[in-house]
């Protein structure tokens, strides 16, 4: 125990700028002096060495992933009840649950990612990149998040889903809303209109499924409010969706930003790829890896152990860094380095490990490299605007940039 006093975790804070213009100096420190470190502030645990984030996530009675969606101590009373009263209490997620619970929602929620509905969407989801475009070429010039990686995600999930295009930017005020409860400070009035927010969201979601059980489409809502043995309450399913847009938007969002980044700030990769269009798929799994935008995902001890050389007591939060261990991976020489030359397929933990593994991983593949595709075949001369200086959006547990400006 003496290790845990040296205090390496509190150099972790994803709220501050010094921090987030380069997380990974903290994680080398971190893997090289104290590999599972102790933050005072935010009172979590820190596990960065590849060995160790493999512990975890292959350790579910040892590290649950239970109870990380339910009311947070700050919430006021008024908030709860009225929650309670006329919305929908935290229900069982894909993210926040153990097997068996969730093998039997993931069971489900396969049925509505099957290799052969992806590459069904895929025509889709090349369309919508072609109109994002179609909007923004005769400008010249673009804040490339603003117009692109963020609203092409968006689209993508809720099409799948089933959500109508009028609707869209509607229920990104709604997550947004849903974010809000999690977020430390917010005066209690602000999280009172913040659930008041979240209960028009899950009311809409509750109407979709009515609808769609009263005549199905080609969804994903309709696949789910099927009937069947494995048929999820109203409540669930509810809570699954609002999970989703989470899962299927901002991680997406923030690994093709990072990607583009990194393959247009090395104009020389760029190049590569509008002479070997096959060089794509590499490039997009080392960004994968690369680019991971996965600071830390919660867990919860269910016993003391012990872990990376610290005791952890029962009950501890642990944050769980995919960042982290990306760069960490056993047999990879040049970890901090970007290079397609090299095959990390099936070790990396781009989209994560074990039960938790990313059940839309196959979808976030194809919309990267749909993503670039279509940017090169558009876009051939697309590069950095010369003034470019990374800036960070703050997030308890992703790490992405705000702005990348580009011009052609």
């Amino acid at each position: 125990m003496a290790e845990a006093r040296m205090n390496t975790g509190n150099g972790f804070n994803p709220f501050d700028p010094v921090f987030l213009a380069d997380p990974h100096a903290f994680f080398a420190q971190a893997r090289e002096k104290e590999p599972v470190c102790h933050n005072d502030f935010m009172k979590f645990w820190i596990v960065t060495r590849y060995e160790d984030v493999m512990r975890v996530l292959g350790d579910h009675e040892t590290f649950s992933s239970e109870h990380k969606i339910g009311p947070m101590a700050h919430w006021p009373e008024e908030a709860l009840a009225l929650l309670e009263r006329e919305g929908y209490p935290p229900a069982a997620q894909l993210f926040s649950t153990d097997p068996p619970v969730h093998t039997r929602i993931r069971s489900r929620f396969a049925e509505g990612f099957t290799a052969e509905r992806i590459a069904a969407t895929e025509a889709q989801v090349r369309l919508a990149a072609e109109s994002l475009v179609d909007l923004v070429e005769p400008e010249g010039l673009a804040d490339l998040r603003a117009a692109y990686t963020h609203p092409l995600p968006r689209t993508v999930i809720l099409d799948l889903i089933g959500v109508p295009r009028a609707d869209h930017a509607q229920l990104e005020k709604w997550f947004a809303a849903w974010g809000g409860l999690y977020t430390p400070g917010v005066p209690d009035e602000a999280l009172i209109e913040c659930v008041r927010q979240v209960v028009d969201y899950q009311r809409y979601y509750a109407e979709l499924i009515a609808a769609r059980r009263a005549s199905p489409c080609e969804d994903l809502v309709s696949a789910l409010a099927a009937p069947g043995e494995e048929a999820l309450a109203d409540d669930e399913l509810i809570w699954q969706l609002m999970g989703l847009l989470a899962a299927g938007h901002e991680t997406t969002t923030n690994t093709l930003t990072g990607v583009l980044r990194v393959v247009l700030g090395d104009r020389a990769e760029w190049e590569r790829m509008l002479e070997d269009r096959a060089r794509i798929q590499a490039v997009v799994e080392e960004g994968a890896r690369f680019a991971n935008p996965v600071l830390g995902l919660p867990r919860t001890t269910t016993k003391e152990t012990e872990i990376g050389g610290a005791v952890l007591p029962a009950g501890a939060q642990v944050m769980v860094s995919f960042a982290s261990a990306n760069r960490d991976l056993p047999d990879v020489d040049g970890a901090d380095e970007f290079d397609p030359g090299r095959s990390v397929v099936g070790r990396h933990l781009g989209f994560g490990w074990g039960p938790h593994f990313c059940i839309g991983a196959r979808l976030a593949r194809m919309q990267l490299r749909v993503a670039i595709e279509v940017l090169l075949a558009r876009l051939p001369t697309l590069r950095l605007c010369e003034d470019f200086e990374p800036e960070y959006a703050p997030h308890p547990f992703l790490w992405g940039l705000a702005r990348l400006p580009v011009e052609w």
